[in-house]
């Protein structure tokens, strides 16, 4: 009996090598396959959240493939999911086209988020204990800095923690849930009306006062700065259309 033949591939007991195991394209690991779906995600939700693929424009899955050194099937994965947030839209025979930003989306989803996220402050304020003062405070002071420092994508990453740890302090799941959804629909609209070192000085400043409306315990006070935030952010969207 022998180890195999010349071409590495395993031989049986008769002596007989056993067809195509060798030859085989190895597979990609779940872990691997995970990796490379997530990447596709981000990469192409980032390029739309940055307008680098604007509304209308069409995507081709082959260029994409290319362009991000990976297969076909990890990008149509990262786009029925991208699809499901609303980002694209799939059209059979026809292709993947980016969907535009419109005024009507971002005043639907201004009024789910003012609901929510003046219900989340109020709980906030009334669980909030000192581990949860300070860590909101810390995110307040990294903003104020990345502000400073006109870094718009750290600034837009602590504007999201902020609230992510505000629905946290909340203690409701459900409502954690429902916030991180219309966070992720909201990002492309703030990537949009974070366009001035002004602007973001004035959201950190409502930040500041949900803040100390949650640090004081103020369940009221902390709802309608939540509320006023809100109707903030969807006055200036609605100055960009």
């Amino acid at each position: 009996m022998t180890d195999g033949d010349a071409s590495g591939r395993p031989a049986r007991a008769d002596g007989k090598t056993v067809p195509g195991r060798a030859d085989a394209a190895p597979r990609p690991t779940a872990a691997r396959a995970d990796s490379m779906r997530n990447t596709a995600y981000e990469r192409i939700k980032s390029a739309i959240i940055k307008a680098q693929y604007r509304g209308g424009q069409f995507l081709n899955v082959a260029a994409l493939a290319k362009d991000m050194n990976m297969g076909r099937t990890p990008i149509h994965e990262a786009i029925m999911r991208l699809d499901q947030e609303d980002l694209v839209d799939v059209m059979p025979r026809k292709g993947v086209i980016v969907r535009s930003a419109t005024l009507s989306e971002a005043r639907d989803i201004a009024a789910i988020r003012a609901l929510n996220e003046a219900q989340c402050a109020a709980w906030a304020a009334e669980r909030i204990e000192r581990q949860g003062i300070e860590r909101l405070g810390a995110i307040l002071q990294e903003a104020g800095e990345a502000i400073r420092a006109r870094d718009v994508e750290k600034a837009l990453l602590l504007d999201r923690r902020f609230h992510e740890c505000i629905s946290d302090i909340a203690g409701n799941r459900i409502l954690a849930g429902i916030l991180s959804n219309l966070h992720e629909r909201s990002h492309r609209y703030w990537y949009l009306s974070f366009s001035s070192v002004p602007h973001m000085e004035k959201v950190q400043s409502q930040h500041q006062a949900i803040f100390e409306a949650i640090r004081d315990q103020d369940a009221k006070r902390a709802s309608r700065a939540a509320r006023r935030h809100v109707e903030k952010f969807l006055e200036n969207v609605s100055n960009l259309f």
